[in-house]
């Protein structure tokens, strides 16, 4: 539940950020969004909640070895790689529109949203299955292909294609 609300406000945000941005400035927006989190904050103080389920309470010695898992490091350094590059595009996503002539090209992200909820639950089964290689191998290359579609993109319809294509 909680990765599909991310996925949604992920959906939302931008869509009401393009539409707020031009009645009320960028500033306000960020003030906004600062009060709409302390009222989460506080909300979440506020909430009680019981498990249904025991919590074990062992004692844990803190040791260095327990924050890593040194056979999963090169899949982290190739994803956070991919993330990198990822943050880059979705920075001058509406920079790209612009310089493109490509209106609404925030449906990026709602497009992007509704794929990632109808393939996370593939992906994820064949995560669990396969493992972290054989999803990865798959996931960069639709994501070299991904970036291939959106260099090549001058219209709103290759966006969106490469939009499902990321959100695979």
């Amino acid at each position: 539940y909680v990765g599909i609300g991310t996925v949604v406000s992920t959906m939302i945000g931008p869509q009401l950020g393009d539409f707020v941005d031009p009645h009320f400035g960028m500033e306000r927006i960020f003030i906004r969004a600062s009060i709409l989190n302390r009222i989460c904050a506080i909300g979440t103080y506020l909430i009680s909640y019981h498990p249904s389920y025991e919590i074990k309470k062992e004692k844990y010695r803190f040791k260095f070895e327990n924050f890593f898992a040194p056979e999963l490091f090169i899949y982290v350094f190739l994803i956070g790689m991919l993330s990198v590059g990822n943050g880059i595009l979705l920075y001058y996503l509406k920079d790209f529109g612009t310089n493109r002539n490509i209106a609404n090209i925030s449906l990026y992200y709602t497009v992007s949203s509704i794929a990632t909820i109808l393939t996370k639950p593939f992906t994820g089964k064949w995560l669990d299955k396969k493992g972290i290689a054989y999803t990865l191998y798959p996931a960069f290359v639709i994501s070299a292909v991904f970036a291939f579609c959106f260099a090549r993109a001058y219209a709103l319809p290759l966006v969106l294609v490469a939009a499902v294509l990321k959100a695979i």
